[in-house]
């Protein structure tokens, strides 16, 4: 009985290889969109960070900031008289102005350097003038949030945001104010409107915000602040 003969192996026809080229090209279109798909939810999470990152960063210093607007150190001397003859002298500093425009909110803290307490005894060791380097403030200029950084010789604006990254678009801030009768201060019975009050001041700070480079990622944040600084009004009679 013959064997047959054995077939020389000849490869792969054209229209195998046209197939394994096909698949071929599938898997790696797959891998490439995956890749692509990977690397565009990466740079969304990136700038999405970064947007969280500037709004969230400049609602603290913008919170941080304001509740101590009012500071006097000798805050008392606007309501009763001392004991060594000195009139009730106003808060210089009580003030807090908040506006619809561009400049949002300005307010003031003293930054007298007190003396110490046993040299002046109860006399007002700070003075009652408002100065420039006591003037504070936020505002929302051309997309960037910028605070008043302040100076003897006035105002020095300085971005608190990025605007390569982000851009502002409102900057909101709505008041809140709570007067309380406070006549318990005066060492004998105060009667009639001029009597002092302490009003209780709060703020509800609101941002919104999109990514410079992303239109599509928007961000918006609202903080209440509760200004630590009550503001005191009237004098004992």
């Amino acid at each position: 009985m013959l064997k047959p003969r054995a077939r020389r192996q000849l490869g792969v026809s054209m229209v195998e290889m046209m197939v394994g080229v096909v698949v071929g090209l599938f898997v790696v279109g797959g891998a490439i969109y995956l890749f692509v798909g990977n690397l565009a939810n990466s740079r969304k999470l990136l700038v999405e960070a970064r947007l969280n990152q500037e709004v969230r960063n400049a609602a603290d210093v913008i919170a941080r900031e304001l509740r101590r607007a009012g500071y006097w150190d000798y805050a008392i001397a606007g309501t009763v008289t001392n004991s060594l003859g000195a009139s009730a002298q106003p808060n210089p500093n009580r003030g807090i102005t908040v506006t619809s425009g561009s400049d949002g909110i300005s307010y003031e803290v003293s930054r007298d350097v007190a003396a110490a307490r046993g040299g002046c005894g109860v006399a007002i060791c700070e003075n009652t003038a408002s100065e420039n380097d006591e003037k504070f403030g936020f505002r929302l200029q051309s997309g960037v949030l910028q605070m008043n950084v302040p100076a003897l010789d006035g105002a020095k604006w300085r971005d608190l945001t990025d605007p390569n990254a982000v851009t502002v678009n409102s900057f909101a801030i709505t008041k809140s104010e709570t007067p309380i009768d406070a006549r318990i201060v005066c060492p004998t019975p105060c009667a009639g409107s001029s009597c002092p009050t302490v009003t209780v001041r709060r703020y509800t700070v609101q941002i919104k915000a999109t990514s410079t480079t992303d239109s599509a990622i928007t961000r918006s944040i609202q903080e209440q602040v509760r200004v630590r600084n009550d503001e005191l009004a009237g004098t004992c009679t």
